[in-house]
């Protein structure tokens, strides 16, 4: 049973009544969406999707928290306007695009890079943006519920923190921020509520004013409480969030007592999630830093699906990693040899339980191996049609609409992640490399040139006869010696053609390119 099953069966017990499940993910954009984020969508998507699968409807929210504060600026914020921290303070969805590139806020600038590449993965959700919901009013009811009620959440914030209560800061408690009706940032303090639910406040600018929470909506509620107010708003059953959220007094354990005693709802089934790692990194990456990977560069090198993949195969409290050195080509193989499985029928229940929540009513994807196309794309300078023709001559006669999804991600990372990797044709002669042998080895990169020059070879002829070679030029060899000088000959034959030690499969190298080229090379 799949992990997602597992959690969709433990929503139904909770909630047997139901006649729709509603799953919601969410982010704050407060800079370009990484991965790790990316974990939050995936997570509620599979789940509501097993739902689904077993009878029940459901659907998936994404709420963007476009209207918490700009607490500090990306790197890349800050190359892009050196004094954006001006703008601290302010909600996201107030503060202007600091690329200049037409969108009409902070917010909507890392929204719209975010939701062109979703689009990509096929994932239906529907969008919630709070800054629109606030300023329309439709929290107004829940806003003066949580401030009638801000004693009693104040004791529930204060059972989870280490520092005593004291009876001053609690009188001067309100779970609610305003944003300054003067400078539009929430460096606010509200001084006192009066019956008719009108507050004065003072804010950090000098500007002293009241507010009118019956019509006004400029506000905020404190994200522990935010939380919860939307989960019985929305109607919410499941919502996963990182591991930090999770933690024993982290902010599910706040917001689930706060949803059960203030807002009476029964809290949604939680689950939290591991962070993404990059081959070769540690740590927690931040989408605040600028400094991150986002679906969008993964996309670069990566199927959608093959990221879907890896998201469902493994469990949301297992770290994993997305790779750039070539275990990428680990995971396209794997990734490769379940699909076709799971097409054949010949899959077992752990690999369909995999590929059933993200890949039925997706159009067929060609396997076409990564390898190849990392292995041959440079050889022919990445032209499809002589790829094509090349494919077919080592017997792999993939046609260009079969591999051309695959084929710009795959220069993509050997030209990008990976440059030391291309293979491509010496220009000239390494007559160095050559002179550096001894007799006997000069005596087999002449016999081979001998035999191309004369002969034609199919795949097994030419895997042959390059077994063949050592033998007419040693003679019959002990099984350890013939294997060392088996190995060095494709070494030398490598260095010849490529300048490194080894290559593609030398067998399908030597058929794939042009004879005359190879020759060209070879020829003392």
């Amino acid at each position: 049973m799949h992990w997602s099953e597992k959690i969709a069966k433990e929503i139904i017990r909770k909630y047997p009544d139901n006649k729709e499940y509603v799953c919601a993910a969410g982010i704050s954009p407060s800079g370009s969406v990484h991965i790790g984020n990316f974990r939050d969508i995936a997570t509620a998507f599979f789940v509501a999707t097993a739902l689904r699968k077993l009878g029940k409807k459901s659907k998936m929210l994404f709420s963007w928290d476009e209207y918490d504060r700009l607490r500090k600026i990306p790197a890349n914020v800050s190359a892009a306007d050196p004094s954006f921290d001006r703008y601290i303070g302010l909600p996201y969805a107030a503060a202007p695009d600091p690329f200049g590139d037409g969108h009409e806020s902070y917010a909507r600038h890392f929204e719209a890079e975010f939701e062109k590449a979703l689009e990509k993965f096929g994932i239906e959700l529907e969008f919630r943006y709070q800054s629109k919901k606030y300023l329309a009013g439709e929290y107004k009811d829940e806003v003066i519920f949580a401030i009638d009620k801000r004693f009693e959440i104040y004791d529930i914030i204060m059972e989870h923190k280490t520092q005593e209560a004291s009876e001053e800061e609690k009188a001067s408690y309100y779970p609610v921020s305003i944003y300054c009706d003067k400078c539009g940032k929430d460096d606010t303090h509200i001084i006192s509520v009066d019956e008719n639910h009108v507050a004065k406040y003072k804010c950090a600018c000098g500007h002293e004013g009241l507010f009118d929470f019956n019509n006004q909506f400029n506000c905020k509620l404190a994200w522990k409480i935010d939380w919860p107010m939307r989960w019985k708003y929305e109607g919410v059953v499941f919502e996963p969030g990182g591991k930090d959220h999770a933690a024993p007094g982290g902010s599910y354990d706040v917001s689930k007592l706060i949803s059960k005693q203030i807002f009476n709802y029964e809290p949604p089934v939680f689950q939290g999630y591991e962070f993404i790692g990059i081959k070769g990194s540690v740590g927690k990456m931040s989408g605040s830093t600028g400094l991150n990977l986002t679906p969008d560069t993964l996309l670069k090198v990566y199927q959608p699906e093959v990221i879907l993949w890896l998201y469902s195969r493994n469990d949301p409290m297992k770290a994993f990693d997305f790779c750039f050195d070539d275990e990428i080509l680990r995971q396209y193989f794997e990734f490769d040899k379940m699909l076709n499985d799971y097409y054949s029928g010949k899959a077992n229940n752990a690999v369909k339980d995999i590929m059933d929540v993200f890949m039925p009513g997706r159009p067929k994807i060609d396997t076409v191996p990564m390898q190849l196309l990392v292995s041959f794309g440079p050889v022919v300078n990445w032209d499809p049609d002589l790829l094509e023709v090349l494919f077919e001559k080592i017997g792999s006669p993939y046609k260009r609409e079969e591999f051309l999804p695959r084929l710009s991600l795959a220069r993509c990372w050997l030209e990008f992640c990976s440059p030391e990797s291309i293979v491509k044709l010496n220009e000239n002669k390494n007559t160095a490399f050559f002179d550096a042998l001894t007799d006997g080895e000069k005596q087999t990169i002449r016999t081979l040139c001998s035999y191309l020059r004369t002969q034609s070879f199919d795949l097994e002829g030419m895997k042959a006869m390059l077994y063949r070679v050592v033998t007419d030029v040693f003679g019959e060899l002990e099984n350890e010696e013939k294997k060392v000088r088996q190995a060095q000959f494709f070494r030398n034959v490598y260095n010849l053609l490529i300048s490194r030690d080894q290559g593609p499969r030398l067998y399908l190298f030597l058929t794939a390119v042009d004879k005359d080229k190879i020759i060209a090379l070879l020829d003392f």
